[in-house]
């Protein structure tokens, strides 16, 4: 029994390896490199199966530090980018004071589900699912000759974020002017207004996040 589990971690092992390499590696080393290393996993295998998956990491580290950084330039320009944003964004809202009362969850449902929901509509979802991994795999973009529907996918998401963005803000003023009344307003408009708002906040937020794709997708 314990010799099936280590032969399945084994073969997980070297599946999660093959798309490690076949992530950092240029297409015509691939295939070479995931040979010899296949060969010579097996061959330590046989001694130790420790001895064997803590080689293979080495390796696969190896791999993703001499070659990464030139395959996948594009990609981790882009996931610098995007973590710079956030970074920013998140100091801004400590500076602005408690970060929860940025985070408010029916705000970020009203803007996040209609932006999937419509973008997916609009291209399907295999060119949806696609154009994520076309994000995170610069193989993957070069393969492609043009990228229209896939940058159309970040495009419709971007644009419906922003209207439900307003929407929100709109439906939430009427919602206050409906509602409150004179001897409540000192006290209640403030923070009311601060939820309404958020929605244009995490419509601006994902409106970033599009851009940013939509310009790793056309360069």
């Amino acid at each position: 029994m314990k010799s099936v589990q280590t032969k399945a971690n084994s073969s997980a092992l070297l599946s999660i390896s093959n798309h490690i390499l076949k992530w950092s590696l240029p297409n015509d080393l691939h295939e070479p490199i995931y040979g010899d290393l296949h060969e010579q996993f097996h061959i330590i295998n046989k001694q130790s199966a420790f001895k064997a998956c803590l080689w293979l990491i080495q390796q696969i580290c190896s791999v993703l530090w001499h070659f990464s950084h030139s395959t996948q330039r594009g990609t981790y320009m882009f996931l610098i980018s995007i973590f710079s944003i956030i970074a920013i964004v998140l100091m801004t809202f400590w500076l602005g004071g408690e970060l929860s009362m940025y985070f408010d969850i029916p705000s970020i449902l009203i803007v996040c589900l209609p932006a999937i929901l419509v973008s997916l509509m609009a291209v399907g979802k295999e060119t949806f699912m696609s154009s994520f991994k076309l994000l995170l795999n610069t193989h993957l973009l070069n393969e492609l000759e043009e990228t229209n529907e896939h940058v159309k996918t970040f495009e419709v998401m971007g644009k419906t974020a922003m209207l439900m963005g307003w929407f929100g803000i709109v439906t939430g003023a009427i919602a206050i002017a409906s509602n409150i009344s004179a001897e409540m307003f000192a006290s209640v408009f403030g923070p009311a207004f601060a939820v309404m708002c958020l929605t244009l906040l995490y419509s601006l937020m994902m409106k970033t996040f599009c851009y940013v794709a939509i310009l790793r997708l056309t360069r």
